[in-house]
């Protein structure tokens, strides 16, 4: 036995490295790392979809309510302007059934054989009167004893809007709502009207080129308050045409020494004669003639 105690010693066995298994290891961590890559990239595309379908289905859904929207306010304002067409027909229609009723009464009796007796007041309102050819400065309606259609002038053209507006409406034009708005209050609008009652009617003739025989008309000029509904003021009027009337004329005919468009001038002749004396009348009416009556 040896002085000295043994010692242990510990043998390790050589192990050499496998770099199969690292491999084997290695690989297993790319198909780990591609199925993690490949579930957030199918994660992340899914939100985006359901984000994109949300936001075309809440913008398709926006679209349609606007559109709704829309198509609701449109039809609002429709009914709106075919509700303000039919309100001012429905006055024009009241305002000319009054009208007619007061001037009806007129009309049945008889002319009258006397001149209207001097009640030294002044009608009050004011009429002005036309310094030159063309329509009268005032609405005037001219009618005879026993006429039974009697349309008011200052309602028809309001009447004629009426209808146009309506028209413009139901064929789906968009002037049509402009037109409706214009037509509010359109009734109230109107002041008062002339009618005159003739007595007396001779148009003007023309004899030839240079000369002409005059025309004449009388009658009882009534004023039509609309404000009111009745008649305020009266008086008798006479117009005769002017002793002179200077017109022009443009050919259509070839200007022969035989012919020198005297077929033209005939009728420019007649024209202003109907003109001229409507002028007189515009302007005797508007005289001061006239006095209250009511």
């Amino acid at each position: 036995m040896s002085a000295h105690s043994p010692y242990r010693t510990i043998a390790t066995r050589d192990v050499k490295p496998s770099f199969e298994e690292a491999d084997a290891y290695e690989d297993r961590l790319r198909v780990w790392s591609r199925r993690s890559v490949h579930r957030t990239s199918i994660a992340l595309f899914a939100t985006i979809a359901l984000t994109v379908i949300g936001a075309l289905a809440s913008y398709r859904h926006r679209r349609d309510a606007q559109t709704e929207l829309t198509k609701a306010r449109a039809s609002q304002r429709l009914a709106d302007a075919l509700a303000a067409v039919d309100e001012s027909d429905r006055l024009i229609v009241e305002e000319q059934s009054r009208f007619e009723s007061t001037l009806l009464d007129i009309l049945r009796e008889q002319p009258p054989t006397q001149a209207l007796a001097h009640t030294g007041n002044p009608c009050p309102i004011e009429l002005p009167k036309t310094a030159s050819f063309g329509a009268s400065p005032f609405s005037l309606l001219v009618v005879s004893h026993g006429d039974s259609n009697v349309k008011s002038a200052a309602l028809e053209p309001l009447a004629m809007r009426v209808r146009h507006a309506r028209e413009q409406l139901e064929g789906g034009r968009p002037q049509g709502l402009f037109l409706a708005k214009t037509l509010d209050g359109l009734p109230k609008q109107l002041t008062h009207e002339v009618v005159l009652v003739t007595t007396e009617r001779r148009p003007a003739r023309h004899v030839n080129t240079t000369t002409f025989e005059p025309g004449e008309v009388a009658g009882r000029a009534y004023v039509y308050d609309f404000n009111r509904h009745a008649v305020v003021c009266a008086g008798d009027i006479r117009a005769k045409s002017s002793e002179k009337i200077a017109y022009t004329f443009v050919p259509t005919t070839a200007v022969t020494v035989s012919s020198p468009a005297a077929l033209d001038q005939n009728r420019s002749l007649a024209s202003t004669l109907d003109v001229d004396l409507q002028m007189q009348v515009v302007n005797e009416i508007a005289s001061g003639r006239l006095q209250r009556v009511d």
